[in-house]
C-alpha cells in the first residue's frame, strides 16, 4: 500500500534483532530472548526494497525494533535519504548500548540530519541497569549517552519502563536524570500492570513500604491542583488528582464517577481551593498518595510529563 500513497510519516521496524534480554520484553521483540524460547521463528526479518519507497514528502521517520541500530536496513535507509538530499526528522526507540552495526555507525550519519530524536530505554543506572536489561554494559551505554548529549542536533529523551524490577532503584535513576539536566526529557511509561514485571505483581506487604520510601525522597510533593493552579479549572485538576491516587479504592470507580468529577461546576465541599505552585526549583516532582477525602495524587511528574500505560 505504501507505493500508492504519499508518505509523510514512516514507522520502520522490520527486524527483531536485539542484543539485550530486557525483563519487560520477550521473544517477539528480541532475538536474544527468542534464542532461549521455544519459537520456530527466532529471527523475524522482513526485508524492504528501500528504493521502492518514495520518501520525498516524508517529514518524520521512526525507527524501532528489536534494536534499530542493529538493523542493517536502517543504515541502508539513512544512506538512501542522504543520497537523495532528503532530511526528515528521524526518531529512535533504542537501548543505547550500541551505535553501530558492522562498519556503519550513526556517529557518521546522524550529524548530517537537522534533527534526531532519541528515546533511550534506560530503566536504572550502574549495575542495576545491567540487572534490569540483561546484556547491558553500563559503561558503554553511558559513553553513548554522553556522545548524544554533545551533539546539538540530537534531542535525548529518557524513556524509562517503570516496573516491579526497577521501582526500588527509581530514586537513583531520577537523581541521575537530574544530574544530566534531562528532567524535561524524562518520558516514563508503566509496564503492563498485571504482566510478568508489572507493578501489580508486587506483594501487598511491600506496597506500603514502597510508597513510604518514595514519599521520603528529596522530590517535591505537588498535586495537580497546585502545580497547574490558574491554568485549568479546579474541578478538572481535582479529577486528575483523584484518578491518579495510588490507592485504587480512592479513585473514581467507574466512568460515570470520573465524568461527574471532570464536569463538576465546583469542588466538593471538603476539598480546598488550589493555591499557586511555588517557584520551580527545577526538581523532578513526586506526587503523594491521596488522603481519605483529600485531593492528592501519586504520579511521577516533571511539569507536564505524566506516566502512561505502555503498549
Amino acid at each position: 500500500d505504501y507505493k500508492e500513497h504519499v508518505i509523510q510519516f514512516l514507522d520502520f521496524r522490520n527486524n527483531n534483532m536485539c542484543n539485550l534480554k530486557c525483563r519487560s520484553c520477550g521473544p517477539a521483540f528480541s532475538t536474544s530472548w527468542a534464542s532461549e524460547a521455544d519459537h520456530t521463528i527466532i529471527h523475524e526479518f522482513n526485508p524492504v526494497d528501500i528504493t521502492s519507497i518514495d520518501l520525498s514528502k516524508c517529514r518524520k521517520i521512526y525507527f524501532a525494533g528489536g534494536e534499530p541500530l542493529l538493523n542493517p536496513q536502517h543504515y541502508e535507509l539513512l544512506n538512501s535519504l542522504l543520497e537523495q538530499h532528503l532530511y526528515p526528522e528521524i526518531m529512535y526507540s533504542t537501548n543505547t548500548t550500541v551505535l553501530q552495526y558492522k562498519d556503519q555507525s550513526v556517529k557518521d550519519l546522524w550529524p548530517r540530519f537537522p534533527k534526531v530524536q532519541v528515546f533511550s530505554s534506560i530503566d536504572a543506572v550502574g549495575p542495576a541497569a545491567q540487572a534490569v536489561r540483561s546484556g547491558t554494559v553500563w559503561a558503554d551505554a553511558e559513553k553513548n549517552l554522553q556522545w548524544m548529549r554533545s551533539q546539538s542536533n540530537i534531542v535525548l529523551n529518557i524513556a524509562t519502563v517503570i516496573s516491579a524490577v526497577n521501582i526500588w532503584w527509581l530514586q537513583d535513576l531520577l537523581d541521575y536524570i537530574d544530574s544530566w539536566l534531562l528532567e524535561e526529557n524524562f518520558m516514563p511509561v508503566l509496564a503492563y500492570p498485571n504482566g510478568s514485571v508489572g507493578l501489580g505483581i508486587i506483594p501487598g506487604q511491600y506496597k506500603e513500604p514502597l510508597v513510604e520510601m518514595l514519599q521520603k525522597s528529596r522530590f517535591s510533593k505537588v498535586p495537580a491542583m497546585q502545580a497547574a493552579a490558574g491554568r485549568y479549572s479546579p474541578p478538572f485538576l481535582h479529577a486528575i488528582d483523584m484518578g491518579l491516587t495510588v490507592r485504587p479504592e480512592q479513585r473514581p470507580q467507574n466512568v460515570a464517577a470520573l465524568r461527574e468529577l471532570l464536569w463538576a461546576d465546583s469542588l466538593p465541599p471538603d476539598v480546598a481551593a488550589p493555591s499557586p505552585a511555588p517557584a520551580d526549583d527545577d526538581r523532578t516532582v513526586l506526587m503523594p498518595p491521596v488522603a481519605a477525602g483529600g485531593a492528592g495524587a501519586t504520579a511521577l511528574d516533571r511539569k507536564s510529563t505524566r506516566l502512561n500505560s505502555s503498549h
